[in-house]
């Protein structure tokens, strides 16, 4: 089960930190069950603007919506995993996903590089947000041995959105983490957790892919 990713900044924006991901074998499930998926966040349209994506829950466990990527100048907002930070040696978003006992993944967003030069990578379900300059989103999870490749972004899920970059200084924007992270200017992967990328220009952010919960019945 995958939360929904965070989305990115307002202007020159950190990448969106992908949804968090619980992973749990030989569960014992019994009578009827409420499942909440979480929607991804939308972009921001200003700043300072904190949100994170929606959790999903489900059989006694939660996965916790990532954070939102920084904006103009703006530390990443913690979430599961975390969102990147903006253009100004800010800080990244850290990770606030409960292990569970090792079953509960998430990693923190990167720090931006220095002024004008856009943001860091969103943290992903499998490492954390590349630092700026150049920098990319976390990776995601490889579950295409247990589910195949017909859901997520071919079996990978939650992914970190990629950083904005600078256009104003001809820094190029970054590369989503693989498993649904948005490359800068796009959104976040739907059904994938994936975190938004970094808006490049100015102006508002994009869209947290949505999260996804699968269950295998034996």
């Amino acid at each position: 089960m995958v939360a929904g990713g965070g989305g990115s900044g307002y202007s020159y924006s950190g990448g969106g930190g992908a949804g968090g991901l619980v992973f749990s074998q030989s569960e014992s499930v019994s009578g009827q069950q409420t499942i909440v998926v979480g929607d991804g966040a939308s972009g921001s349209t200003q700043r300072p603007y904190t949100t994170t994506g929606f959790d999903t829950s489900a059989f006694g466990y939660t996965a916790k919506g990532g954070g939102q990527g920084g904006g103009d100048d703006q530390a990443g907002v913690s979430g599961g995993s975390g969102g990147g930070g903006s253009d100004a040696n800010v800080s990244g978003g850290s990770s606030t996903q409960d292990t569970y006992s090792g079953k509960g993944f998430g990693n923190s967003g990167g720090s931006a590089g220095g002024n004008n030069q856009g943001g860091g990578g969103g943290g992903g379900a499998g490492g954390v947000g590349d630092n700026a300059l150049g920098a990319n989103g976390g990776i995601g999870k490889d579950y295409s041995s247990v589910f195949g490749t017909t859901y997520g972004d071919s079996g990978w899920f939650a992914g970190g959105g990629a950083p904005s970059g600078d256009s104003r200084n001809g820094y190029a924007g970054g590369t989503g983490g693989q498993g649904g992270g948005g490359n800068y200017n796009q959104n976040g992967q739907p059904h994938t957790g994936g975190g938004a990328g970094g808006n490049r220009d100015s102006g508002n952010g994009y869209k947290g892919g949505s999260g996804i919960v699968i269950v295998i019945a034996s």
